[in-house]
C-alpha cells in the first residue's frame, strides 16, 4: 500500500469554497466572504505539515470571490463617475 496516497487528504471546504465561488457571480455580497475564507484556507494548506488535496478549487472560489468583489465595487463607481 502506498503510504504517500494514505496520508493525502482533500480539505473539507473545497469543493463548498468552488461553489460558493460560483454562487458568488449571482449574489455578489458573498464575494469578498469567500475571497477571505479562501485566503485563510490556503494559508492553512501551506502551514499543514501533511499533504492537502483541494488547492486548486480553493483558488479558483478565491478567484472568482476576488473578481465579484472587484466588479461590485467598481461598476457602481463608474457608473456614478460617468453619471450613467
Amino acid at each position: 500500500m502506498n503510504t504517500e496516497a494514505a496520508q493525502r487528504t482533500r480539505h473539507p471546504q473545497a469543493t463548498t469554497t468552488v461553489i460558493m465561488g460560483i454562487v458568488s457571480v449571482l449574489f455578489p455580497i458573498l464575494g469578498p466572504f469567500v475571497w477571505y475564507s479562501g485566503q485563510r484556507m490556503l494559508a492553512d494548506i501551506d502551514k499543514s505539515p501533511v499533504h492537502i488535496d483541494g488547492r486548486g478549487a480553493i483558488a479558483a472560489g478565491r478567484t472568482l470571490g476576488a473578481i465579484v468583489t472587484v466588479l461590485w465595487l467598481v461598476v457602481p463607481l463608474v457608473v456614478f463617475l460617468l453619471g450613467l
